[in-house]
């Protein structure tokens, strides 16, 4: 986070980023992420695709014989679902927890289509609302091979922009690479063809209402919806605290969706670079799907630590530490749902019985239930164990950095090794103060949106 932090104010100097467009749309919008995530190194996964070249093959073939009868129907529907990719398997049916439960507990499921991108290859079935679900795969695997059949295309007709972008890019932070121009071609071509082979299926479903999480890689079909005056939301997919290189900057709303969707009051602010007034709290839906789950408990010794792929050496070596002073504690470390441990830090760890790598594939809200105590730095999980009433530690230390601001904030700051076993005994109790980060659904809000 400070070091993301460091670089914006770095970039904030740079004027007239925006200047150069394409199809009207800022090329620095187009390339904005990756090029920060490429220029910081930041990890966002260290998870490998395993795809069946059979599966991927089926998929498709599903994914084009229902855009094909899309087509040939002409349907129209109210509501359009671009969910995030991430499905959890609750009773027995995988679901998408941020837009499934919306659609249950409001007027959207009388009128909704939802169009599912894969996640690694694969696809959750049985599937909650399937009867519903339309598989992006063909458009998906359409625009990977045509890409760098499009790019000399691109080179030729925006080559003029990408070199005017690069060298004021290059200006403040001394590329030194065409690797960057090369990212540049990439995303403009990846843009390109997402938006036209999108295109003609929103222009046939006529929705009054697209929700999408998250922007970032929806934003094809927020543009189509602002030529169309479709009504775009977005769904907050995760606490975000501060400054981050997916959301900060100025608002376009060329790009931008027209409306942020919270799932708690607190979390309404300026995090997601989006004017205070388009920024609603409609609740968190799945707190209704989860109110009655009764897993077992536990024992108290039993701590659940919560990891992140750009964190998971720094919190393994503090875990470490704390365990060669606090032996009697078993750790049970649960990395993100898009991370596999690396071998260096499955090494570190080795040699330590008390530290168990456990499944992250499970619902985080299923899996807190579990556990009484959890720890971590900044990750969302940890405000969800809050608002489960769980006790929750922020470590401090060995290169992690707790961040919080006056709306977010919450859990026992664990500064040093010896703030672990305090922590442990202590009755330090700040639950109420994040109540509000998933607050009970507003389904009124919902059926009223425009």
């Amino acid at each position: 986070m400070g070091e993301f932090s460091d670089y914006f104010e770095e970039e904030k100097k740079i004027i007239n980023l925006e200047e150069w467009t394409i199809m009207d749309v800022p090329l620095w919008r187009l390339v904005r992420l990756k090029f920060r995530r490429k220029y910081l190194k930041f990890v966002s996964k260290t998870v490998r695709p395993n795809i069946s070249i059979w599966e991927q093959l089926y998929n498709t073939f599903i994914s084009f014989k229902a855009l094909g009868k899309l087509l040939l129907r002409g349907r129209k529907v109210d509501n359009v679902f671009f969910p995030h990719p991430r499905l959890y398997k609750i009773d027995g049916l995988f679901l998408d927890r941020l837009s499934d439960p919306i659609i249950d507990h409001s007027k959207c499921k009388s009128s909704y289509i939802i169009f599912e991108r894969h996640q690694n290859g694969l696809h959750g079935k049985p599937r909650l609302h399937e009867g519903s679900v339309i598989y992006l795969d063909f458009i998906d695997n359409m625009v990977c091979i045509l890409k760098n059949f499009f790019l000399p295309f691109v080179i030729l007709r925006y080559k003029n922009e990408v070199n005017n972008l690069y060298r004021l890019l290059d200006k403040k932070f001394d590329l030194s690479e065409n690797s960057y121009k090369y990212l540049f071609y990439n995303e403009i071509s990846g843009f390109l063809l997402s938006y036209f082979f999108t295109k003609p299926f929103l222009q046939i479903l006529r929705p009054k209402r697209v929700f999408v999480a998250p922007r970032e890689t929806f934003r094809h079909v927020i543009v189509i919806c602002k030529k169309k005056d479709i009504t775009t939301y977005e769904l907050q997919h995760g606490v975000t605290v501060g400054e981050s290189s997916l959301y900060s900057g100025r608002y376009c709303s060329l790009i931008d969706p027209d409306y942020f969707l919270t799932f708690g009051q607190a979390n309404i602010g300026t995090q997601f670079a989006m004017p205070l007034e388009r920024v609603i709290n409609i609740g968190f839906a799945f707190k209704l799907v989860i109110k009655n789950m009764h897993l077992p408990l536990l024992g108290k010794d039993v701590i659940l630590v919560i990891s992140d792929p750009h964190i998971t050496l720094k919190l393994l070596n503090v875990i470490v530490e704390i365990s060669k002073v606090y032996s009697k504690y078993i750790f049970h470390v649960r990395c993100h749902p898009q991370e596999r441990i690396s071998i260096e830090g499955l090494k570190l760890i080795e040699s330590f019985k008390n530290i168990i790598v456990v499944d992250n594939k499970q619902e985080s809200f299923c899996t807190l239930a579990k556990y009484q105590t959890i720890v971590g730095e900044n990750s969302s999980v940890l405000y969800e164990a809050m608002s489960f009433n769980k006790k929750v530690g922020r470590l401090n230390f060995g290169g992690l950095r707790v961040v919080q601001n006056e709306k977010l904030y919450g859990g026992y700051i664990i500064n040093c090794v010896k703030d672990f076993d305090v922590f442990m005994y202590s009755t330090y109790d700040d639950r109420n103060d994040v109540k509000e980060v998933y607050s009970e659904f507003k389904s009124e809000i919902v059926d009223n949106l425009k």
